[in-house]
């Protein structure tokens, strides 16, 4: 079941935004991230109010994913939450390395094409 915007880790959300601003559908983002639709337009709106821009090639900053800090006690993580925390950042820099690694072979393919046009 989709996690709530307040329950995905920054992961999660760098993963919705990074899918949802490459042009696949929300709902699509969203499944993979394991959050709802809704969340991953909530998320995209908190990163362009605090300056991120699809259009500009740039770093994804923390500051657009991480919540701001609060005034109450911290939570404490258990062992197991950070195990699981670290597995899920694992799994989605294998997904993202392979994502990028494909969209380099597709601009080579069209490089390459274009060149026997020449």
């Amino acid at each position: 079941m989709p996690n709530n915007e307040g329950n995905t880790t920054p992961t999660q959300r760098i993963q919705a935004i990074l899918l949802a601003e490459a042009g696949i559908e929300k709902k699509i983002a969203a499944a993979s991230a394991e959050m709802t639709v809704s969340s991953v337009y909530r998320i995209i709106k908190k990163a362009k109010d605090r300056e991120y821009n699809k259009d500009e090639f740039s770093i994804m900053k923390m500051n657009y994913v991480v919540d701001e800090s609060r005034s109450d006690r911290p939570r404490k993580a258990n062992a197991e939450k950070k195990a699981e925390i670290l597995d899920a950042d694992a799994n989605f820099l294998r997904f993202l390395f392979s994502f990028i690694n494909k969209l380099q072979c597709e601009r080579i393919e069209t490089i390459e094409k274009n060149l026997q046009l020449i």
